[in-house]
């Protein structure tokens, strides 16, 4: 596990490095009020995917590394399949999708039809991303963390020169056209690497494996969709109220913090990624010592990573915000609220690998149902009152507060006698 971690720290602590750069870069290309728009559109890309990309990329790794472990190779090239073809068709349907609604999203976000064609390539986008959270859950649970660390500094390599070379050449539309065009980069690695582990059988369409596996698809993956609308998509519509609320320049201050807010939850989306299939593996084979082992040292390096980072950054949120420009300054105390949030999060990450690789994900949809009402209501709150930015912080900060009192409810009386 702790060789795995290495490849994966290394792969996506680029990948979140390169992201950080692009985004100050952009911005200080593009503009407070156009990143706020480059931000929302982004975050549209990032709702839709979790349908197509996100749950089924976590039912491939949780799947594939129990069939792994339990050496059942027919059966980890059947939900192989399954969760290629899940993705591609989920993703098709919900790229269709943005690409007919365009001109109402270009209107929502901008008053007029200017961002129709961004909106459009956002669509586009949609489809690629949804094969490339598929493909990487396939080697996770195969554990091959090396090849991934590879794929995500190459990935993040392009994706940093492409998306600010569409910047300073195209302004909005060349920066999403670059960041499309890196992930197409990304799903060809991917590819390869997938043919390279499972052979061209595992790109095979069979009807039959979504007759025997629909019961995969009942249990894991549609709740597992399911907390992701209750996360991503939630996310989203604060974003969209905002935007009603204070407009595009506030978006584009609370996307530049929210971005670091992302690179303190790093280290623990790591662990959770390579802490998954070794959890699903130990519970498959009912090895519960070395379970709860694992378990518990995870809470720990998430906090500890976690808050080290996020009161570094909090000291120098002046000094970050104005990286961006001189009109993102005004947003250093939305960062500082931001990082207190990531504490909980990672906090609370764990205990949602937890369940996920105990297959109770259903009871993951019921506590995420409560952080998304949370996050709505003090974000309707704070927006109402005035806060622009800091409301949908403050909502953050919250929402997850409440979130860790029940789930911490849970551990204790579920797991603490372990």
């Amino acid at each position: 596990m702790i060789k795995g971690a290495f490849w994966t720290v290394l792969g996506s602590g680029f990948s979140r490095f390169a992201l950080l750069l692009a985004s100050i870069i952009i911005a200080r290309i593009l503009g407070k009020e156009t990143f706020g728009e480059y931000g929302f559109i982004k975050s549209t890309i990032l709702m839709f995917v979790v349908f197509g990309g996100d749950a089924i990329g976590l039912t491939a790794s949780k799947f594939v590394s129990q069939y792994l472990a339990e050496n059942l190779r027919d059966k980890l090239l059947q939900v192989s399949r399954f969760s290629i073809y899940t993705s591609f068709f989920t993703g098709l349907l919900l790229g269709l999708l943005v690409v007919a609604f365009s001109g109402p999203l270009s209107i929502f976000i901008s008053n007029d039809t200017t961002l129709i064609n961004e909106v459009k390539i956002s669509g586009v986008i949609i489809i690629i991303s949804s094969l490339n959270g598929c493909f990487q859950g396939i080697l996770t649970g195969w554990r091959l963390f090396r090849p991934l660390a590879f794929i995500n500094i190459g990935t993040a390599f392009f994706s940093l020169v492409l998306q600010v070379a569409g910047a300073w050449y195209a302004g909005l539309s060349g920066a999403i056209a670059g960041y499309g065009v890196s992930l197409v980069i990304n799903l060809l690695m991917l590819i390869v690497c997938n043919a390279k582990i499972n052979g061209f059988e595992i790109f095979v369409f069979r009807i039959r494996d979504y007759i025997e596996l629909r019961g995969v698809f009942i249990k894991f993956s549609l709740p597992a969709a399911l907390n992701g609308i209750l996360i991503v998509p939630v996310a989203w519509l604060g974003n969209a109220l905002l935007i009603e609320y204070a407009g595009t320049g506030e978006m584009g201050i609370y996307s530049a913090a929210f971005t670091w807010r992302n690179f303190v939850l790093m280290i623990p989306a790591l662990v959770a990624q390579v802490s998954l299939p070794f959890l699903s593996g130990l519970h498959s084979l009912k090895n519960y010592r070395d379970y709860y082992k694992i378990l518990k040292l995870n809470v720990w390096i998430n906090f500890s990573v976690a808050s080290i980072v996020a009161v570094i950054i909090s000291l120098l949120s002046g000094l970050i915000m104005e990286t961006y420009g001189e009109s993102f300054v005004s947003g250093k105390f939305v960062l500082v609220v931001l990082m207190l949030s990531s504490i909980l999060a990672s906090i609370n990450s764990v205990v949602g690998q937890a369940l996920n690789s105990q297959g109770k994900v259903w009871l993951g949809v019921f506590f995420n149902f409560g952080w998304a009402l949370a996050f709505l209501f003090f974000a309707q709150l704070f927006l109402w009152r005035g806060y622009g930015s800091m409301a949908l912080a403050l909502a953050h900060l919250i929402a997850y507060a409440m979130h860790t009192l029940w789930q911490s409810w849970y551990v204790q009386r579920s797991l603490g006698g372990r």
